[in-house]
């Protein structure tokens, strides 16, 4: 007498079992693979501000300890900056095996592309953690050409590094008879720091990453609203990103991870916290 083969098979509550498995799985290990994503992004992130600052300091060796020009600081003269060879996008790039960006706005232009933008590029330009705002990459007119120039960028130079110097180059242009107009131009193209004027290396930021979206920060914060179509800044469009935070290059070659709220509400010597729409010599004290 044969004996009958019974086929096995889910039954309706064993299926529900292991999609319960499944789902409780996937609970536990999305947040683990999102925070490694997170922390991926920033380290490469921290590693494209080291190699700006590798740069920086070659360049500076070989030029007298001269640092690269910040450029005019309006968004509308940009046009003028990207001419200029020692602008610190065109500058410091080939020190590290990049191209100057002049060339890199030229050739998307001339291919009707975007210029290095999260989406589209690995580049030091380009921080991986970044967003692209509607309006990015943002666009500026050549007063060479006329031609429609796009620009975006992740890092920036600190922009009050060099205003006391600025400042007092352009009051002596001023006192010799010179207009305002062409006073300021002048004293920014006169006014690059030089790393022997720097007093405390360990606490003078040379570098930073900027904010790409207004999101980036909370609705309420006093900063959000800046015009964010720049190319230099200081602690009024610092990014929060990363951790809620950014990295900054220190005139030392060091880069560290500063959370927004530290560097925008830095402490007096009394450790009272200075007001946000605080002025000053920026940064003497973000610890």
């Amino acid at each position: 007498m044969k004996r009958q083969s019974r086929e096995s098979a889910f039954t309706i509550v064993e299926l529900m079992v292991v999609i319960a498995i499944i789902a409780l799985l996937m609970g536990i290990m999305m947040p683990a693979m999102s925070s490694v994503m997170q922390n991926a992004r920033a380290a490469k992130s921290m590693s494209n501000l080291r190699q700006w600052g590798i740069g920086t300091m070659t360049y500076a060796n070989i030029n007298r300890e001269t640092l690269p020009w910040e450029g005019l600081k309006n968004a509308n003269e940009i046009g003028t900056n990207f001419q200029e060879t020692s602008w610190w996008a065109n500058a410091i790039p080939p020190f590290v095996g990049e191209p100057p960006y002049q060339e890199l706005a030229a050739m998307a232009t001339s291919m009707g592309v975007d210029v290095p933008v999260p989406s589209n590029s690995q580049s030091i330009f380009v921080d991986p953690g970044a967003e692209l705002s509607i309006n990015a990459p943002w666009k500026v007119n050549s007063p060479q050409t006329g031609e429609q120039l796009q620009f975006f960028f992740c890092y920036v130079p600190n922009a009050q590094l060099n205003n006391t110097r600025e400042e007092q180059i352009k009051q002596r242009l001023l006192d010799s008879g010179m207009g305002n107009n062409q006073a300021s131009a002048l004293a920014s193209f006169q006014s690059n720091m030089r790393l022997h004027m720097i007093s405390d290396p360990a606490r003078t930021v040379i570098m930073l990453e900027m904010r790409t979206v207004d999101s980036e920060i909370p609705t309420n914060d006093p900063f959000r609203g800046k015009q964010l179509s720049r190319h230099r800044a200081d602690w009024k469009r610092f990014a929060a990103r990363h951790f809620k935070g950014g990295h900054m290059l220190f005139a030392d070659g060091r880069v560290e991870l500063k959370t927004n709220r530290e560097v925008t509400r830095p402490r007096d010597e009394q450790g009272f916290i200075i007001p946000p729409d605080a002025n000053g010599n920026w940064p003497s004290d973000t610890d």
